[in-house]
């Protein structure tokens, strides 16, 4: 079923009122362990993006109880 411009202009405003993108830059070079723990962590079954909210929480979590 094809979806139509209004609702795709829809989808976008809703996603553009509720969500914000922050982007990482990693050199495939210079950070090549933080990019194989994530294809890891992929391999297993977890998002990168939900890992990388889980450990931004947890940090959170832990500077809150300093």
């Amino acid at each position: 079923m094809a979806v139509s411009e209004a609702q795709k202009d829809a989808t976008n405003k809703w996603l553009s009122e509720h969500y914000t993108n922050k982007t990482v830059k990693l050199n495939m070079k210079l950070d090549k362990d933080i990019l194989d723990h994530l294809k890891k962590i992929n391999e297993e079954g977890t998002s990168t993006n939900a890992y990388l909210k889980q450990l931004i929480r947890k940090d959170i979590k832990e500077r809150q109880e300093k």
